[in-house]
């Protein structure tokens, strides 16, 4: 029986440790590669094969792996760049001497035709012994899975092409076969190049094998062919239509300098000779058409004399050969071969010369004219002035022989003198003989001299070199003048010419301005430190006071300064030297504010100043309102305000603040009907609903004399403001004495839960002996107090309104 034993227990004991655990050691084979077309299901799974290491003796056992997929276009087994296609998969590695692992890829979750290349990668934990403890092996090699083809490209839902044109297409997966469901309407060569044979769509398809792919190619109708209802030669500086169809195309043109067309209207305007490649453009396809433009030279300009006299000839020539035509001849008629001109009535007509080589043609502008009469107006023009010279024929040109002396308008006739000379004024009518009109260019008088500004009421002399003349004034309401002294006196406000004039004719003139006197505006009065604005209608003047120990003021800006009490008079002079004198009076300053600068709130007061009369203001009437006679205030709001007493534009100033008055709050001792309040205040004062103000109660407690009467405190702050508290009423007198009596509190003594049984809702408060609540249980059945230290507590039941029903001594265990 001993060695039975014995024989368990090593039995039990090999059981325990010999278990031996297998994990991967290296992979010996990786396979499943294969071929498939876009979208098809893969058949052919990725399997791969891998040796095993045994740890210990005994039993095997696998170990848990961590298996993860991976693929990229690299053909490498670099997880860095690789795409994770599943995993991480937990299984359980082979606990045999090999396994295998496999995984069957979707087409799905590729992206679509390419090559792609797969690799395995395998982790564990748990080998013992021989077995690493952890580790991880990757396939040496990867396993290529080829899906094809890929895509056409460009690769768009609709692919176009004009009927006419090409569209190269391509597939990145070579090797394929090109083709065409309808080459009637678009045929594709081997290279994948696709031409637009007749308006309409076709699929392109492009085959590997068994595997393919499509795109949809629509051929659209090519623009008409470009048509004018001229031609397409034009000459130089023409206009020609294009047209095509569709409409609502647009029009480009490749040498703008050559032919410039409208983008919309296809209208041509021609420039210089050349060529231009015109493109109309359907705008819904893109397709287009091409038309060459050539612009033909034109002539050479047409020389010669433009202007002709009537009956009489001039002769007009081109280099080179071709035509001659008038669009007017019974103006100006013209032999066609030899380009003479002759007038034959006065005006204007449009002389032709088209080129035989190309029908291409020039322009030019005859003029008939008529002899000119003789030139009529006046002889003589003073310098700087004009005079207007006129001929009955017209159509013709004025020209002066000298500018110097006298310019004349060569349409007009108006002659301006320069210089004192004579000169001749001619008249010349197109390819007539000019007339011609001496005229004489008299001189003006010197500049008027003298100051060109009076004032009211004054006056100024005027003079001039020249002596003999008469003076004279455009508005002698404003300024008269002496016709012949000169001598101008100012009447109103506002300017004049004033004219002086020679035997001649001949005048010059001066502008003359009187200036008023000018008015000062401003109050004539200022404090003695304070400061006013005068100021006055007329601007630029300079101010001055007649005694600046009183009152100065700014010579510029009129800001005038009181200084000392007493008078001065300002004065404003103008540069016309205009001047106006004012009055002032410097008031002396106010005395200071008196009375009270404290007042509470709701608390009147009177406020005084030692000089009668004036009015008195505050900054914020919420906060201190005043009487602005009597100076009466009233404290409103607790904060500070400014007030104002004003005299004559005097002003003094002061502040008054308004104090808050006391906020007196009762706190009501339960144990010993003990009335008190904070002890902050100057004094106090009790008072009861029966005899008023309570002889000696003057602290800031109170004990109740009389449970049955209501009380309240006046307290006093040290700013000798008074208020008065709430009404205090001892609760148990509001409310009938046997609603106590109906209430119950029990367990008491308690030690957890302490039961309320109430006849009607009530709120339980449980507070220390000195009043301080520790527990507050709002409609209250029961209370948990198993929280609260042992002791003595005071429990109050109060209703929805707040007043007490009842208080009890509480002890807690």
């Amino acid at each position: 029986m001993k060695k039975l034993f014995f024989l368990f227990i090593t039995c039990f004991l090999g059981l325990t440790v010999s278990a031996q655990t297998y994990s991967p050691s290296a992979v010996t084979s990786f396979t499943g590669a294969n071929t498939y077309c876009v979208g098809a299901a893969i058949t052919t799974p990725l399997v791969v094969n891998y040796n095993t290491c045994a740890g210990g003796a005994g039993a095997p056992t696998g170990v848990t792996c961590t298996v993860n997929w991976y693929y990229n276009t690299t053909n490498s087994t670099a997880i860095p760049g690789a795409t994770l296609v599943s995993g991480p998969n937990i299984v359980t590695c082979a606990a045999a001497a090999t396994g295998s692992i496999s995984y069957t890829p979707s087409t799905a979750s590729l992206p679509v035709g390419g090559d792609y290349y797969f690799f395995c990668v395998i982790s564990w934990t748990g080998g013992v012994g021989a077995c690493p403890a952890t580790g991880s092996i990757t396939t040496s090699t990867t396993q290529l899975i080829r899906v094809q083809p890929a895509p056409i490209t460009p690769t768009a839902p609709v692919l176009n092409v004009c009927v006419g044109s090409t569209l190269p297409l391509s597939n990145p997966m070579g090797g394929g076969n090109w083709s065409s469901f309808n080459p009637a309407v678009v045929s594709v060569n081997a290279s994948g190049v696709a031409t637009g044979v007749s308006a309409g769509g076709s699929f392109i398809t492009y085959t590997i094998g068994s595997c393919y792919v499509t795109a949809y190619v629509y051929a659209n109708d090519t623009p008409s062919t470009i048509t004018t209802s001229s031609n397409f030669t034009p000459c130089e500086a023409t206009t020609l239509t294009l047209n095509s169809t569709p409409a609502s195309g647009t029009w480009t043109s490749n040498n703008t300098s050559v032919a410039n067309i409208n983008i919309s209207s296809g209208v041509v305007n021609t420039g210089s000779a050349g060529t231009a490649r015109i493109t109309y453009t359907n705008s819904a396809t893109g397709c287009f058409v091409t038309r060459v433009l050539t612009v033909i030279a034109n002539p050479p300009a047409i020389t010669g004399t433009t202007g002709v006299c009537i009956t009489n000839n001039t002769t007009l020539s081109n280099l080179s050969p071709g035509a001659w035509s008038s669009s007017n001849p019974t103006v100006a008629s013209i032999t066609s071969g030899t380009g003479v001109v002759t007038g034959n009535n006065q005006g204007t007509a449009i002389i032709t010369f088209t080129a035989s080589s190309n029908n291409c043609r020039v322009y030019t502008t005859v003029t008939v004219g008529l002899p000119p009469n003789p030139i009529t107006g006046p002889n003589t023009v003073c310098a700087g002035s004009n005079i207007t010279l006129a001929n009955t024929i017209s159509g013709g040109a004025w020209s002066s022989q000298s500018a110097a002396v006298a310019t004349v308008n060569v349409s007009t006739g108006v002659v301006t003198g320069v210089t004192n000379a004579t000169v001749n004024i001619s008249y010349t009518t197109p390819g007539c003989t000019a007339v011609f009109k001496n005229i004489t260019v008299n001189p003006l008088p010197g500049t008027i001299l003298g100051v060109l500004t009076t004032c009211y009421g004054q006056s100024t002399s005027l003079t001039s070199t020249v002596s003999g003349g008469t003076w004279y004034s455009d508005i002698p309401t404003i300024a008269s003048v002496d016709s012949v002294s000169g001598v101008v006196s100012g009447h109103s406000m506002g300017s004049t010419i004033i004219t002086y004039k020679v035997g001649s004719g001949c005048m010059t003139m001066a502008n003359v301005t009187v200036n008023p006197l000018a008015p000062i505006v401003g109050p004539d009065s200022v404090c003695v430190g304070s400061k006013i604005l005068l100021t006055d209608i007329v601007g630029g003047g300079t101010w001055i006071s007649s005694n600046p120990a009183i009152a100065s003021i700014d010579p510029a800006s009129g800001v005038v300064t009181g200084l000392i009490n007493g008078i001065t008079f300002i004065g404003y002079t103008l540069p016309t030297g205009c001047a106006s004198t004012f009055f002032l009076n410097v008031i002396p300053p106010l005395p200071p504010i008196a009375g009270p600068m404290e007042v509470c709130s709701g608390s009147t007061a009177v406020l005084s100043n030692g000089v009668g009369g004036g009015r008195w203001g505050t900054s914020n009437m919420y906060v201190a309102e005043i009487d602005s006679v009597t100076g009466g205030i009233i404290g409103r709001f607790p904060d500070t305000a400014t007030i104002t007493y004003t005299r004559f534009g005097c002003i003094t100033k002061t502040h008054v603040t308004v104090n808050p008055l006391p906020v007196v709050t009762l706190t009501y001792d339960w144990l010993i009907a003990k009335l008190s309040t904070l002890p902050v205040y100057a004094s106090y004062q009790w008072y009861d609903s029966t005899v008023g103000a309570i002889p000696g109660a003057t602290t800031n407690t109170l004990i109740l004399p009389n449970v049955k009467e209501s009380y309240y405190l006046r307290a006093t702050d040290f700013k000798g403001c008074a208020n008065n508290s709430e009404w205090f009423r001892f609760p148990l007198g509001m409310r009938e004495t046997d609603m106590a009596a109906q209430c119950k509190i029990f367990p008491n003594p308690a030690t957890a839960i302490v039961h309320i049984d109430a006849p009607i809702r009530v709120k339980a408060v449980i507070s220390t002996i000195e009043g301080k609540a520790v527990s507050v249980t709002p409609d209250a059945r029961e209370v948990n107090v198993s929280n609260l230290p042992p002791g003595f507590y005071l429990i109050g039941l109060y209703d929805d309104s707040g007043q007490l029903i009842v208080m009890q001594r509480l002890t807690k265990e």
